[in-house]
């Protein structure tokens, strides 16, 4: 493949990729309010759409990209979410997008998605026990509280449901299946949209 190839197809990429994460912020907009801070939205499916298109590192650049301006720009977070978003959603997208990549066929792009949403669900209880919920509580140098004490956090979730009185209970029956369910709800989205956008992000004009 010629020089002049090479930095063709990696312009087309970077459009592409900048395409994508216009999208994706866009959909962060939207979300959907499921119980205490966790709120369900769709702004991940053009990011594992274009792990699997252009790879791994494409889609890991989708999913930096979007926090970062959605961090600089949109968000009142402090980056705070914007970090958990990334090294979150990173558990769906380079497990689904490697095993992929080594076999490209549909088997190959669910068992990566199956295998992706059971570490994105790991992921997020960890990222939140030891770094979200004590980022929002100012327990980590240098970091604003967002909320005065986990008790703020903990009633936000036991008016809803009671039993979830501690941070502990939260993370284990409600962060860990919130974030399961979106990884599912996002890989169900992406198998369904892929091959209809696939020729688009592949094209090589």
């Amino acid at each position: 493949m010629s020089v002049k190839t090479n930095k063709r197809n990696a312009t087309l990429n970077m459009v592409r990729i900048a395409m994508l994460t216009a999208v994706s912020l866009v959909l962060a907009q939207f979300d959907i309010p499921i119980i205490g801070y966790l709120k369900l939205d769709f702004s991940n499916v053009p990011v594992l759409l274009g792990a699997f298109a252009m790879g791994p590192l494409s889609g890991v650049s989708i999913l930096a990209l979007k926090n970062l301006i959605d961090g600089i720009l949109l968000s009142q977070s402090l980056g705070i979410g914007q970090f958990a978003d990334f090294t979150v959603v990173a558990g769906l997208i380079l497990p689904a997008a490697l095993i992929y990549r080594n076999n490209r066929t549909f088997k190959s792009a669910i068992i990566g998605m199956v295998v992706g949403s059971v570490v994105m669900a790991i992921d997020g209880a960890l990222m939140n026990y030891f770094v979200l919920i004590p980022g929002y509580c100012g327990e980590i140098p240098f970091i604003l509280p967002m909320v005065p004490s986990r008790d703020v956090i903990i009633n936000m979730f036991a008016k809803v449901v009671p039993s979830l009185d501690s941070i502990d209970k939260i993370v284990m029956w409600a962060v860990f299946p919130f974030n399961l369910v979106k990884a599912v709800a996002v890989s169900v989205l992406t198998a369904l949209l892929y091959k209809r956008v696939s020729p688009i992000l592949k094209s090589k004009k």
